[in-house]
């Protein structure tokens, strides 16, 4: 890693959300870690009330909470044996131990390796870098920008993901597995790209009913795709 991007990477970031300045709630913002007992885990400070954590073999969302991570273990603390913990509960988990991403071709998934390309940055923000190549040697680049997001309206914390898919071949299309819980309305899940759902459950918890949604979305090419995902601020007390 170059000096200049090592400095990025310690910076404590500023962004921009709902005409607000959001300050990053520590210096190292995004890093690798064990978290939860699972490895090769990227973990994302976005706001001091949204940590979001990335899987770096599936490329896939694993969690969504807001307390933090507790960095104990040799590397933070010098103490062997632990490992850093996330705090608290989550607003919602992701796909978990199952593949994320897919190659599409004429409609129908084919069989599709991910690579985790790293991470840089621009204007503040954190930018993934992912590489999608189908049994058939077809290959496809993806960037997803995560950030932090308030809907002043309903005092609802969200995620706002993005996404930039690159030179989609004609007959491909690209989807990804999207699992999202502790929403109340259906605007709390919006998309500008085709969401096809697979389940949508209620749950009742003491505050009221929320709902979970699973389900596949789909990509154009060169375009940017958005989705915005709010949650029930009740689900992590």
């Amino acid at each position: 890693m170059s000096k200049n991007r090592l400095a990025i990477a310690f910076a404590l970031y500023t962004s921009f959300c709902c005409g607000q300045e959001i300050k990053r709630p520590q210096e190292l913002w995004v890093f690798r870690s064990v978290l939860d007992s699972r490895a090769r885990v990227i973990t994302v400070a976005l706001h001091e009330d949204l940590y979001v954590a990335y899987d770096g073999n599936s490329g896939g969302l694993i969690k969504i909470w807001k307390e933090g991570v507790v960095l104990d273990g040799a590397v933070y603390t010098t103490k062997h044996g632990p490992q850093p913990t996330s705090l608290g509960k989550a607003y919602s988990k992701g796909i978990v131990d199952e593949p994320n991403w897919f190659i599409y071709k004429d409609d129908k998934p084919v069989e599709t390796k991910v690579q985790f390309r790293g991470y840089t940055w621009k204007n503040n923000k954190v930018i993934f870098h992912y590489r999608l190549t189908a049994v058939n040697s077809v290959s496809i680049d993806i960037d997803e920008t995560p950030e932090y997001t308030f809907n002043t309206k309903d005092n609802k914390i969200g995620l706002d993901r993005r996404f930039m898919i690159k030179d989609m071949p004609a007959g491909y299309t690209v989807g990804l597995k999207v699992y999202s819980e502790n929403m109340v309305k259906k605007t709390d899940f919006a998309t500008d790209g085709r969401f096809v759902t697979e389940a949508r459950t209620e749950r009742f918890l003491p505050s009221g009913p929320v709902y979970d949604l699973k389900g596949t979305l789909f990509f154009k090419s060169n375009t940017e795709s958005k989705l915005v995902t709010f949650y029930d601020p009740n689900a992590v007390k």
